[in-house]
């Protein structure tokens, strides 16, 4: 094969055009991500139980959706996380599962349960990973936050007119709506109540179709339509009238206003309210070709708006893509010119140029290999594909070395390309089955890790695959003419140089090889004693391990966690502490060419990742840098000097300051306690917390299981069904005044507002005027609450986790790579 190759150039040139045709028809369909998609099938189901505590939600809706899920085919775990408020649960499925099956048994079973409470709203039922980030977008400007709110989401539909843009995900936003606010008095002056306000304006705010009347001319279809579509519609609601013509409006005895159902949910940038806008793009798609989309949109975009409005990109997941095809390009030429000249140095430079062919025909084998089995191009794909180049390049030089030493010998140009290849094509097979026995086993990795792993060993071996193809079958034809004129012809002087040189430095490495050999048993000793010493190195743990490598990024988060019920303004509070405190030490630390190391600064209230946690006790600092190749500040000495500058926060709980993590490796450091009595595992939770901070390199250590909020429990006083009040009654009345009644949901454009009833916020902040709140009994009688109730005061759980069924804490904690092995 080799021998027929090597005399028909025909054959050896057509085997080259077709291997380099199909790596060029093959690259430009290949998918660019930063990872391969190694996210697992799972289902969301979120359930929303407005007023209900983190207990009321475990025991009416997460108990039953464990009960009901867990007969699914194929379920491999199911969490059920309940907190204030709604019930959050995800089943996963197991590998090899059928997708559509496993989602379609999970609706129909979350469908079947007929006992949730009913003040739950209806299930949500999703199936995540369906998308990829791609950017995300800063809006802000000199405007108003309800024209920011309009133009943030007329900039949400114009986004998805760019190809492959999947979902738009508005942030720092909450539910819009329209506060009806009535206080107590008014109400009692009116002998009316907070439901029976409600019911009116459900009553008159009607847009219903009636029906078709069918005539002998034309069928014509009726409708009713007396909806409020603005808040003067509101206004004038007729809430009361009287034979004599008297009419009572809304607007009379209510405040109406314009506002959102969370005060928390909002986000600063540099300062300024800001909306970020997250695009998602398909799995399918190229995540470069949408980012360069987006790109030109917010160009055009710019351009139209002018400075009144800034649009600025926060996040750019292709970045790191971008950089690592830069890499493999430059890398790929800098090895092309490096083999060439050195292979210059020994021989002619004809011999060097089709030497160094193995590396394009070795990268267009590995593209046909990766278009074939769906594979894109990723940060592991393109280390496999960086790995390749070192070893392609070295199977060309051996195998040209060996044909020139046969030619030098005498033998004929065929015969020494033919016995080249041969003579060397043991070891270079060799090679080979050993790069495949080191890295083959990545392939059969389980778990997200060996997802993602499993591919760099395909695109590796793919490689060498079609390099060895082309060294033995294309490369002997082309050496076949250089060689013999390269043997024929008097090398040039600084040839002639150069090999006096190089043959002085093999005959002094031969003396020193020679000596080796005469004291063997020496050499042998250090050699033994140096693999002795460095399997107790590594043993000792002076070698440290990760998943994935530890790359210093440029951008970093301080996460905080306040008790929960913590108001908004203790938080603003704090976090205020946490900016001030960077911003003095970014005065402090000057870098290179006058930069600022904080490039920007965003500010999220109501997200904490690490706490998995929402509420007006959490925040979290995203700070953007100067990049890690132009700034003189490491993350390993910002992070301390921020941490002291921030010092002591009143009534913190955690201080979380860390890079945001992405991709498959996960956390350090995860254990799960699982059993009954949820304050005998936190006892154990303390311990294991306590015992893991005592190691070395250990930070972030925290558990998710914290107190919720101060909590009163009403019940029903001795006599107060003499008076004719029951639980039910006295319940629902303090229910619709303090967490109000939302009676309408109304689509204006594209923006969706809810209509809430409620008492005054001051009515609602203040436990003394709930305590001499009046209640009404069926009767009709009107008697304070604190006459017909009694309280305690206790405090629950914030969070409860289910984990099949069982209740469980996780303990979780981050390790630095340069201290301490996780695995330790």
């Amino acid at each position: 094969m080799i021998r027929w190759f090597a005399g028909h150039k025909t054959a050896s040139n057509l085997l080259l055009i077709v291997m380099l045709a199909i790596g060029i028809f093959a690259a430009p369909t290949l998918l660019r991500e930063t990872f391969p998609d190694y996210s697992p099938t799972e289902a969301s189901i979120n359930i929303a139980y407005r007023g209900a505590s983190a207990a009321d939600v475990e025991d009416a809706i997460c108990s039953r959706i464990s009960d009901a899920v867990k007969g699914v085919a194929n379920l491999e775990e199911l969490s059920c996380t309940a907190q204030d408020n709604v019930a959050s649960a995800v089943a996963k499925m197991s590998p090899g599962g059928d997708v559509g099956r496993f989602m379609n048994e999970v609706d129909a079973e979350i469908g079947a349960i007929t006992d949730f409470p009913a003040g739950a709203d209806t299930p949500v039922i999703t199936r995540l990973y369906t998308t990829d980030l791609v950017a995300a977008i800063a809006v802000y400007g000199d405007m108003s936050f309800v024209d920011l709110e309009a133009y943030a989401n007329d900039l949400e539909l114009r986004l998805f007119d760019i190809d492959n843009v999947a979902e738009v995900v508005v942030k720092g936003l909450s539910q819009r709506q329209w506060q009806i606010e009535i206080s107590s008095d008014v109400l009692r002056q009116y002998g009316l109540s907070v439901g029976d306000i409600s019911a009116l304006i459900r009553q008159q705010n009607i847009d219903m179709p009636l029906g078709t009347l069918s005539s002998s001319d034309a069928e014509v279809q009726l409708r009713f339509v007396n909806q409020s579509r603005s808040i003067e519609d509101l206004e004038n609601l007729v809430v009361l009238s009287g034979p004599s013509g008297g009419e009572l409006r809304l607007g009379q005895i209510a405040n109406i206003e314009e506002g959102y159902e969370l005060e928390e949910e909002k986000i600063f940038y540099n300062g300024e309210r800001a909306l970020i806008l997250e695009v998602r793009k398909n799995k399918d798609s190229d995540a470069i070709n949408v980012m360069a989309g987006i790109t030109d949109f917010l160009e055009n975009e710019r351009a139209m708006v002018g400075s009144g409005v800034t649009l600025a990109i926060t996040q750019d997941m292709t970045s790191i893509v971008a950089d690592r095809l830069a890499m493999l390009v430059s890398n790929g030429i800098i090895g092309l010119v490096l083999v060439a000249g050195t292979m210059s140095l020994f021989y002619r430079p004809r011999l060097a140029i089709w030497a160094i062919l193995g590396l394009p025909v070795a990268f267009a084998g590995s593209f046909a290999v990766m278009a074939l089995l769906g594979l894109s191009l990723n940060m592991i794909t393109l280390v496999g594909l960086l790995v390749a180049i070192g070893i392609v390049m070295d199977d060309s030089v051996v195998i040209t070395d060996s044909i020139y030493d046969h030619a030098a010998k005498g033998y004929k140009p065929i015969e020494a390309v033919v016995y080249g290849v041969k003579q060397v094509l043991p070891g270079v097979m060799s090679s080979f089955l050993t790069t495949v026995a080191v890295f083959g086993p990545l392939s059969f990795l389980s778990g997200e890790l060996g997802t993602v792993l499993e591919v760099m060993p395909i695109v590796l071996l793919a490689a060498l695959a079609a390099s060895l193809v082309e060294a033995f079958l294309i490369l002997p034809h082309h050496l076949k003419g250089p060689i013999a004129h390269a043997v024929a012809n008097e090398p040039v002087r600084f040839s002639r140089w150069f090999d006096a040189g190089f043959e002085k430095f093999r005959e002094g490495s031969g003396r020193v090889a020679d000596g080796a050999i005469k004291i063997r048993y020496f050499v042998m000793g250090g050699l033994i004693i140096v693999l002795l010493g460095s399997v107790g190195f590594f043993a000792g743990g002076n070698i440290k391990m990760e998943a994935m490598p530890d790359m210093e990024g440029d951008v970093i988060e301080a996460r905080l966690l306040m008790p929960q019920g913590t108001p908004l303004n203790v938080t603003q509070d704090a976090v205020g502490q946490v900016v001030d405190a960077l911003a003095r030490i970014n005065a402090q630390l000057a870098q290179p060419e006058g930069k600022e190391l904080v490039q920007a600064v965003q500010v999220r209230y109501n997200e904490n990742v690490s706490a998995g946690e929402t509420g007006s006790h959490v925040a979290t600092v995203g700070v953007d840098l100067l990049t890690a190749e132009m700034r003189a500040t490491g993350l390993d000495e910002l992070v301390p000097l921020w941490q002291e500058e921030i010092g002591d926060i009143y009534g913190l709980i955690n201080l979380a300051i860390q890079e945001p993590g992405f991709g498959p490796a996960g956390i350090p450091i995860e254990i799960r306690i699982q059993g009954r009595d949820l304050d005998q595992m936190k006892r154990a939770s303390r311990d294991l917390t306590d015992y893991l901070e005592g190691y070395v390199g250990v930070f972030n250590v925290m558990d998710d299981l914290r107190p919720g909020k101060p909590q009163r429990q009403y019940s029903l006083s001795e006599g107060a069904n003499n008076l004719g009040f029951t639980s039910e009654a006295i319940a629902a009345q303090i229910r619709s005044g303090m967490l109000g009644d939302i009676v309408d949901d109304i689509q204006l454009g594209n923006q969706n507002v809810e209509v809430l009833v409620s008492q005054t916020q001051g009515e609602r902040s203040d436990l003394d005027a709930l305590d001499r709140a009046l209640v009404t009994s069926k009767t009709g009688q009107s008697v304070p609450l604190n006459v017909v109730s009694n309280y305690v005061e206790t405090r629950d759980w914030g969070k409860i986790t289910l984990v099949d069924g069982v209740r469980t804490i996780t303990v979780q904690a981050d390790v630095d790579a340069g201290k301490a092995n996780a695995s330790a």
